[in-house]
């Protein structure tokens, strides 16, 4: 369980310093943005 907390302090960390713009950027329009995979990859 510590190791899974620590893991998700630190994907938040990392998540939280890029920038809105670039977390919705698509790389391609049929790509997925990084945001995009972050909610599948929680659902």
């Amino acid at each position: 369980m510590e190791r899974l907390q620590a893991l998700i302090e630190e994907t938040s960390t990392i998540v939280n310093e890029i920038e809105e713009e670039e977390f919705a950027r698509k790389p391609l329009p049929d790509k997925w943005s990084k945001q995009e995979i972050l909610g599948h990859l929680c659902d």
